[in-house]
């Protein structure tokens, strides 16, 4: 069960950040420019992440980070297909 819980965790967390991962590397290639963000204008100023000469993009990268440890332990705890749930379903 442990070993299900784990997978399922990291499939959603990495989905999240894949997903946002191709949405920064596809605006980067087109060179779009959104505007000033102040979340990650002010993310990209930590410097913590500095793929990209943009510090918005950079600030989105941080932040889906953040957005796949979150949809990680969001999985990881859900216990949705536990025993003890499907218990209640027969009634």
């Amino acid at each position: 069960m442990m070993k299900y819980r784990l997978i399922n965790g990291l499939k959603d967390g990495l989905f999240v950040f894949i997903g946002v991962v191709l949405v920064v590397i596809f605006l980067n290639y087109t060179g779009f420019n959104f505007g000033h963000n102040r979340i990650w204008s002010g993310l990209g100023n930590l410097e913590l992440i500095n793929i990209f000469e943009d510090k918005e993009l950079n600030g989105l990268l941080v932040l889906s980070v953040v957005l796949g440890a979150i949809a990680f332990s969001i999985g990881f705890y859900s216990n949705s297909n536990d025993k003890k749930s499907k218990d209640f379903t027969r009634e």
